[in-house]
């Protein structure tokens, strides 16, 4: 057998995170990974950050019996964050940088906003 070496994360302890390497290097357990990268999927908007934290939600409220898929995912990012208001210009569907984005998410430029508010 080889040996690593490795820092245990802040939010665990010792004990904890070896019971987890000890279910990953075994053959009796089975592990579903979902990562940030799959909250983000489904709520863009977020910040690496912020999908964390609907993460650690997902883990703490998930149904045992339903498991962790795209529903649960989407309905706890939204229980953790609000939905954002879709933009007036594109519906939130523009590319998100300056040379592809809509007049909304380069600050409203003809005024929707400002005129609806008025």
């Amino acid at each position: 057998m080889n040996t690593i070496t490795v820092q245990v994360p802040d939010h665990m302890t010792e004990s904890e995170f070896r019971e987890q390497l000890e279910r990953l290097s075994s053959q009796d357990w089975l592990a579903n990974w979902w990562s940030i990268a799959d909250v983000k999927g489904e709520r863009p908007d977020l910040t690496d950050e912020q999908a964390r934290d609907v993460l650690i939600n997902i883990e703490r409220w998930h149904d045992s019996e339903v498991g962790i898929n795209w529903q649960s995912i989407r309905e706890i990012a939204n229980m953790t964050y609000d939905v954002p208001e879709p933009c007036y210009y594109c519906g939130g569907n523009c590319e998100h940088d300056k040379e592809n984005a809509c007049d909304g998410y380069l600050g409203d430029i003809d005024e929707i906003y400002t005129a609806e508010h008025e």
